[in-house]
């Protein structure tokens, strides 16, 4: 009925919508549990940065680490994005080069979807596997995607269905690379009214890490290990051409 480019467009953001759960569900956990917002305007994250008013109608940050430009007339082929102090990565292309921010860019409109960038030094979780619904994926192995020579990000998990999280039964973990390691550690708890303080970590998470994406390394890898145990040579590490994505498997 709508055609078949609309189609596949609608299909590819319903995927990503999907992809990016795990984000969501975190930023919905800190707003839940600690009052941190789930979209915010760009000036919240630098009240100083006086520019940032001027795009509070067109722009929006999801969480503090993703940044939105809004198509809000029709026909615009050409659009000013202005990203923030620190260096910004396209997310619908893992492979080009990162922009710099303080300044107003001009890009190309895409049909396919509005303009969407990631800051350096953040770190995404995501499941990439296709599926129907949200509790198809439920058990699906995690994919964690990190922007920059050195990241930090969190993951929040519960089961998705009861409200034990009160009692303090989910897992929130506080993810950081220093260009060398990945580190995943309990972080601080989150707390609300009726929760149960310090009880963060006891809910029984079964589900794994599949893939680790590191976007904009500054060189290639030659080996990666687990925990020291693992060892994941040069020809099982896939890279990029521009050596802007490195994706290991387990």
């Amino acid at each position: 009925m709508l055609g078949k480019e609309i189609t596949e467009n609608v299909r590819e953001q319903v995927t990503v919508r999907y992809q990016m759960l795990p984000t969501w569900y975190t930023l919905f956990a800190q707003w839940a549990l600690a009052g941190q917002p789930i979209l915010r305007p760009l000036w919240f994250q630098d009240a100083a940065d006086s520019e940032a008013f001027r795009h509070q109608n067109t722009h929006f940050l999801l969480g503090s680490d993703v940044l939105v430009r809004a198509i809000t007339k029709r026909g615009e082929d050409t659009l000013n994005v202005y990203l923030p102090s620190g260096s910004w990565f396209d997310f619908w292309s893992m492979e080009a080069a990162p922009l710099v921010g303080g300044k107003s860019h001009s890009v190309k409109a895409d049909p396919s979807h509005v303009p969407v960038y990631v800051r350096a030094g953040a770190i995404l979780p995501k499941k990439m596997r296709r599926r129907r619904s949200s509790l198809a994926m439920a058990s699906d192995p995690y994919t964690i995607v990190v922007y920059g020579e050195k990241a930090g990000g969190h993951v929040y998990m519960d089961d998705g269905q009861s409200h034990d999280f009160m009692r303090g039964h989910f897992v929130y973990d506080k993810l950081s690379f220093d260009g060398q390691e990945l580190v995943s550690e309990p972080a601080q708890t989150l707390h609300m009214a009726g929760a149960a303080k310090g009880a963060a970590g006891s809910f029984k998470q079964s589900t794994a890490v599949e893939r680790l994406v590191f976007v904009g390394l500054p060189s290639s890898p030659v080996s990666a290990d687990m925990e020291g145990k693992e060892t994941f040579q040069a020809d099982t590490i896939d890279v990029s051409p521009s050596m802007q994505t490195l994706q290991t498997r387990r």
